[in-house]
């Protein structure tokens, strides 16, 4: 559920970044404002301000599922409300502390990573449509990391659930699956999948401001990914 959650807020706010910035490029917003700042403090600055609004939301989830989980029965039992069944299916929820911060924690790095590319995608294109066509790749790779978590939270344990974990494309998803299942003992690999999760995404963030730099003062021209690389190499 939490998982679920994670994605869908990760790609609901991605979307959305990357809509702002093809209306600022539409509407050549983007012009007079990097006449101010550099673009990738334009970048960064949606980042943090979409960001921030989408750990709201979650955080506030997070404090609902966290007290159903902990606090529940004394509660429904002073309503006259609790029931056997309920409790139990209730008692099947393992939402600790731990979880609550690296559900935080992964939102965060998944936000970055995947909203750096949407930013990518808004750049890049002309108009909404053409946006609509170049993000499926990165839904279609949320999608898969998403069915994954099933299978890997059943066996978090494998050599496979491992490495899978340290995809970065999977790890937002994945990782946290491996941690919520196991807790109160952290999954072996847990510290290593956010040191390689900080360190590609900072290898996006990147790639994705120079993208960024160039694209949102480009227009009429069709995108093509060959081209985006040639915007990555100019200094």
């Amino acid at each position: 559920i939490v998982s679920y959650a994670i994605l869908l807020l990760i790609m609901i706010y991605g979307q959305m970044l990357m809509r702002s910035v093809i209306e600022e490029k539409s509407q050549r917003i983007s012009e007079t404002i990097v006449s101010s700042i550099k673009p990738f403090q334009l970048m960064s600055g949606k980042l943090i301000g979409i960001c921030s609004l989408g750990i709201t939301q979650l955080f506030i989830f997070g404090l609902f599922v966290f007290g159903v989980v902990n606090f529940s029965e004394p509660v429904f039992a002073h309503f006259g409300l609790a029931s056997s069944e309920l409790l139990e299916v209730i008692g099947q929820f393992q939402f600790s502390g731990t979880v609550f911060s690296f559900m935080i924690l992964f939102f965060i790095l998944g936000f970055v990573f995947f909203s750096s590319l949407f930013a990518a995608v808004g750049a890049m294109v002309n108009s909404e449509d053409e946006g609509q066509q170049f993000q499926l790749p990165i839904i279609f790779l949320m999608i898969i990391g998403f069915f994954i978590m099933f299978t890997v939270s059943r066996n978090p344990d494998t050599v496979r659930a491992f490495w899978i974990s340290l995809i970065p494309f999977f790890t937002p998803l994945v990782m946290f699956a491996r941690i919520a299942v196991s807790d109160p003992v952290l999954p072996s690999g847990a510290y290593l999948s956010i040191f390689t999760m900080v360190f590609f995404t900072g290898v996006i963030l990147w790639a994705v401001a120079k993208i960024y730099r160039v694209g949102i003062l480009m227009y009429g021209k069709k995108p093509s990914l060959k081209e985006a690389l040639k915007w990555i190499r100019y200094k």
